[in-house]
């Protein structure tokens, strides 16, 4: 007979919030012993129905076809998921923590660090960098995403939801808050229990009147949405206008393709001859049988005939050829222009660095915006947190391409006295958590007493005749007859 345990009610607490955290750490995100294995499929969609449905754009079932356009698209083009994954994977998603409703006076410093402590800390767990970066691949592919959180003291999720059974209801402090259809389970209802307890609440309210709560707002605390065009109230993929244009650089592929066979192709023609009267010289069945053996001989390219006429020849392959060689470049060209991004991005055979980085400039405005949503998400969840001082989030606007140029700035800030030490940790790729933690483990370490400074024109004087003149640029700070000059000079030294 097995001994009763008996436990406290610490204990049973601390039961309590360890199943919990089991069930919250630990996501099913599909049941493979299930038979509801099913797949989305998308249908090959034609550009008319494409333009027809960008007619009326704020139709639900249109939004639902252009968005399952673009994800088919983002899946089947080059051209399409490498515009989109520009976007996407553009910023760094650097960030700091900062206090603010400060009161100097009665501040305490014990209590502000602390809390400091705490916030940095939380943000750690939320993965910020990996989990925020999904929901603007999504935000870029389908214009918006809706998400529900999952998390514990140690652990932090992103799930995406069905766009098709979501809808934005209200707003709460900037944040979009999120509807669901909850007739959802009732095509997936093994899917029910990996959604976890609100879910499974409100579906048994919906199961008791499922017309009137069919449509439920979720949790605002964690349920929310974040869109590509905060301007208008329904909801399209962001490059939804220039999915037409996808197809016109298929079909001229298409078109130079059969052109290059056909200007491959080779007809040979085997005349019958006749005599003085008129008849064949040969028997037919010798010249089918002549005609056989060269047949078999000949590539699939090249045709041949049995003729008792002499048959003469016609090409067109010539007409046009300039232009028809140009159609697909041209093609692409205008896909990218509609885009609103240079193709010279895309083009290695083409190069400029001035434009290319005007271009950059206008794209990296799209990320900023965005950044600021992703801050009114993260600061509305940080204003839940309890005790003061407050602080919030602040998304820094650095990207893969004005990374160098953000540093060099910070830096010239802080020689200048201006509180911008973390902000470079932060342009280095490195979280606030991360800083705190080196900061205390180079001081136990003692790395700044033991260890000595690389050698480098700050540290020593220049000794060498190369060490003269200004600092070498780097490449991309080169114009493009900057680039052509230091090229030409490479070759000399080389000869």
């Amino acid at each position: 007979m097995s001994e009763e345990i008996n436990l406290t009610e610490q204990q049973k607490i601390d039961f309590s919030q360890a199943l919990q955290y089991m069930k919250t750490a630990k996501l099913i995100l599909r049941d493979l012993n299930s038979n509801e294995m099913s797949n989305k499929f998308f249908s090959k969609y034609k550009k008319e129905d494409i333009l027809k449905w960008l007619e009326n754009p704020s139709s639900p079932s249109n939004q639902k076809k252009l968005r399952d356009a673009s994800i088919f698209m983002y899946e089947h083009s080059g051209h399409y998921k490498r515009l989109c994954n520009f976007f996407s994977y553009m910023s760094k998603m650097s960030y700091l923590a900062l206090p603010y409703k400060l009161d100097e006076e009665k501040l305490d410093l014990a209590k502000f660090k602390k809390k400091y402590k705490s916030t940095i800390d939380l943000l750690e767990v939320m993965s910020i960098k990996h989990e925020y970066q999904k929901v603007v691949a999504t935000m870029v592919r389908e214009g918006i995403s809706y998400n529900y959180e999952y998390s514990t003291p140690d652990s932090y999720f992103l799930r995406k939801l069905d766009p098709d059974y979501c809808e934005i209801s209200s707003i709460e402090d900037g944040v979009f808050c999120v509807s669901f259809d909850f007739s959802y389970f009732d095509k997936y209802k093994n899917r029910l229990p990996q959604y976890g307890e609100e879910f499974q609440g409100k579906y048994n309210i919906y199961k008791a009147n499922t017309k009137q709560y069919r449509w439920q707002e979720l949790d605002s605390k964690r349920a929310f949405a974040l869109k590509m065009d905060e301007s208008v109230d329904f909801n399209v993929p962001f490059f939804a206008s220039i999915l037409p244009m996808l197809y016109d650089i298929e079909d001229f592929k298409s078109l130079e393709k059969n052109s290059k066979e056909q200007d491959n192709y080779k007809l040979l023609s085997l005349d019958l001859p006749l005599d003085e009267e008129g008849n064949y010289k040969f028997e037919y069945n010798e010249a089918v049988k002549f005609y056989n053996m060269m047949a078999g001989a000949l590539p699939s390219w090249v045709g041949l005939v049995l003729s008792p006429m002499k048959v003469n020849e016609f090409t067109f392959n010539k007409t046009g050829k300039n232009n028809e060689a140009n159609s697909v470049a041209n093609a692409e060209s205008e896909y990218w222009n509609a885009a609103g991004v240079s193709e010279l991005l895309f083009n290695s055979q083409k190069s400029s660095s001035a434009t290319i980085s005007s271009s950059i400039k206008t794209d990296m405005e799209i990320i900023f915006a965005i950044h600021r949503q992703i801050e009114r998400v993260i600061n509305k969840k940080l204003k839940q947190e309890s005790g003061k001082p407050l602080f919030k989030i602040n998304i820094l606007d650095v990207t893969l391409f004005n990374e160098k140029e953000y540093l060099d700035n910070v830096l010239k800030a802080s020689t200048y006295g201006a509180p911008v030490k973390l902000a470079i940790c932060s342009v280095l790729g490195y979280s606030p958590s991360d800083t705190y933690g080196m900061a205390i483990l180079e001081d136990v370490l003692g790395i700044v007493e033991k260890w000595k400074p690389l050698r480098s024109s700050n540290t020593q004087s220049s000794d060498t005749e190369s060490d003269i003149g200004a600092p070498t640029k780097d490449e991309s700070e080169l114009s493009d007859s900057g680039a052509a000059t230091r090229d030409n000079d490479n070759r000399r030294e080389n000869q």
